[in-house]
């Protein structure tokens, strides 16, 4: 019991010094910020995921509200899709000639959206195809503009992704009801890869 009692004691004065350290080489920090007038974090403090508004390591899972920033996650699932409130994902639910949020958009680094595993869906939350399904129709809506019509798609705000068109059709097919009017022609999802992905990525 007394082996016990000194075993705590140690424990809280070795946190009580840490604590004590870890606070002065704060102070010390931001002394330094001051008497320099500059941050010391102006470039990248959060190394690669520094100019992006959310990164998951795994899935980054959405449900309505609107998301306006740079996403990087292994995997995305927008679970209402389209009907995200607007301006949607990343201005998807605005129309071509809604100006609102240019100033915002202008200063969004590309790629807006990076998705490592594009196919990857989570059955219990979301089906595959509707899952792909409303990532397609937030991704090719990104920050249209004037004079963006039919098949031609602004590239204002682009994605990327490991995935080629080619495995997204596959994959798609797979389980989509091709008699439903909502289903994606794979022309649309080779055209979206081709138009609206960042440049010098393997497309096909």
């Amino acid at each position: 019991m007394t082996k016990r009692k000194y075993g705590l004691i140690a424990l809280a004065i070795g946190c009580f010094a840490t604590i004590s350290f870890v606070n002065h080489q704060n102070v010390q920090a931001a002394e330094t910020v001051i008497k320099n007038k500059a941050r010391i974090d102006t470039e990248y403090p959060l190394s690669g995921a520094s100019n992006f508004m959310m990164v998951a390591g795994n899935q980054f899972i959405h449900n309505q509200a609107s998301f306006s920033g740079r996403i990087m996650a292994n995997s995305i699932i927008l679970k209402v899709g389209a009907n995200i409130d607007p301006p949607g994902l990343n201005g998807s639910r605005l129309s071509s000639t809604d100006t609102k949020y240019d100033n915002y958009f202008k200063n969004l680094e590309n790629p807006a959206v990076i998705i490592n595993d594009f196919n990857k869906s989570n059955d219990k939350i979301l089906n595959r195809t509707n899952s792909m399904q409303n990532l397609l129709v937030s991704l090719g809506g990104m920050w249209r503009r004037d004079n963006i019509t039919g098949d031609v798609l602004s590239k204002n705000a682009e994605f990327a992704t490991d995935t080629t068109a080619s495995e997204v059709i596959k994959e798609y097919s797979k389980e989509a009801d091709k008699g439903k009017p909502s289903y994606i022609p794979s022309a649309t999802i080779t055209n979206l890869w081709s138009n609206k992905l960042v440049p010098n990525i393997n497309v096909t």
